[in-house]
């Protein structure tokens, strides 16, 4: 199997983390898990007073993001990447990052009473970050698989993930470039 990009998108509790660990234990070789918010700690327990230091953190972090996806995608390495990226364009600059191997999208999603539950549990998280999130336009993108995980378990999900991977690459001898997601 060539080396592949799985790229979960969805709001904050909605199941990408444990999707990518369900994923990585399914998957027939190694497959690193890259999530945003390794990079957003860079920032954490410092101050950003302003709105310019916020938008300038963030920056740094997505240009971190992807520097490390354009090293991983140079490699023979399967990954997948966890993130919750509403930015349009720092999305297509991960995509373009990850340009020449295959790219699958997937948009993770639950329904909201479940996500803010998940919230409330984990308790590492803003209460109400994920009802924020929830409707953003950016999760109506186009994806090129659609996992629920309301009901369906990670390992469930990730099972699914796998298929559809591995049918693509049977398909068209690769994959996707991410242009669903675009």
């Amino acid at each position: 199997m060539k080396p592949a990009s799985v790229i979960l998108h969805g709001p904050s509790s909605s199941g990408k983390s444990s999707l990518a660990r369900a994923l990585q234990a399914r998957w027939p070789g190694p497959l690193l898990h890259v999530d945003l918010d390794a990079f957003e700690l860079m920032s954490e327990g410092t101050l950003l007073p302003t709105l310019d230091d916020r938008r300038e953190a963030f920056r740094l972090h997505c240009a971190n993001l992807q520097a490390t996806l354009r090293n991983i995608a140079a490699t023979r390495f399967s990954l997948v990447l966890d993130f919750v990226l509403r930015d349009a364009a720092q999305f297509a600059r991960c995509l373009d990052a990850l340009s020449g191997r295959a790219v699958y999208v997937v948009g993770v999603r639950c329904d909201l009473d479940v996500l803010e539950a998940r919230e409330r549990q984990r308790g590492d998280r803003d209460i109400g970050l994920g009802r924020a999130q929830f409707a953003h336009p950016e999760f109506s993108r186009s994806y090129d698989l659609l996992i629920d995980t309301t009901q369906q378990t990670a390992d469930a999900g990730a099972e699914e993930i796998w298929s559809f991977v591995a049918m693509r690459q049977a398909l068209d001898g690769g994959g996707s470039n991410g242009a669903a997601a675009v």
